[in-house]
Formats: C-alpha cells, structure tokens, sequence
C-alpha cells in the first residue's frame, strides 16, 4: 500500500466510524418489496436503542466516501484501491472493537449447574 494510502486511512477512519455508529439506514427498493441489509458487520456494543445493526446505505456510503477520496488524490486505481484501503479501514475498527463480525449460531439459553 502506498503512503499515500494511509494518510487517507487515518482521514477516513473517524468518519466511517461515524457513519457506521450512526442511525442505520437500509436500501430499500422502489417498489418497497426489497431490503438490503447489511449481514457481514455490527457494532460490538449497540446503539442506544438497543440495535447493533449497520445499515447497507451506511456501509454503501462510506465506500463510496472511500472511492471518492482516492479519486480526488488521483490514485492511479481508485475502485481497486479502495477495496484495499477499506477493508483495512474495517479490520482497524474491528481490532478497536468498534464492530466485529455477527456470531453464526446466538445463545438461546443457558443452564445452570449448581455444585453441592
């Protein structure tokens, strides 16, 4: 990764965090019938509203915010790069334990053994 790359990283970082801690916002089709959702991250500690949830326009527009900023330094590879520079971007907020990726199977209960 070029430097250039990670002084873009360390701009960009704050403000997907932002976005992604943010109000989550869903695509939603014209005709109302289909949502997209985001199921590959969430927030390790919920919102106060109780949701963990990243909402798919939260996560499509820090991509973009991503695409735009390598286009604008003029980047030689913008799209390409900005897989990159994303992805590292996800994998810093993940080691922050600011998101993390959704547990596959959740707990649906527990017992407790008592020791006599």
């Amino acid at each position: 990764m070029v430097s250039s790359h990670s002084t873009i990283i360390d701009k960009l970082l704050p403000l997907v965090k932002e976005l992604l801690i943010s109000e989550p916002v869903d695509v939603i089709e014209n005709d109302g019938q289909a949502i997209y959702e985001c199921f590959t991250w969430e927030l390790v500690s919920p919102r106060e509203d109780g949701l963990s949830k990243i909402g798919s326009a939260n996560i499509t527009t820090a991509q973009h915010m991503v695409i735009k900023a390598l286009h604008d330094v003029r980047d030689v590879e913008p799209l390409q790069n900005a897989k990159i520079v994303f992805n590292t971007i996800l994998t810093k907020l993940e080691a922050e334990r600011v998101i993390r990726r959704p547990p596959k199977e959740t707990r649906k209960g527990f017992k407790i053994i008592k020791n006599d």
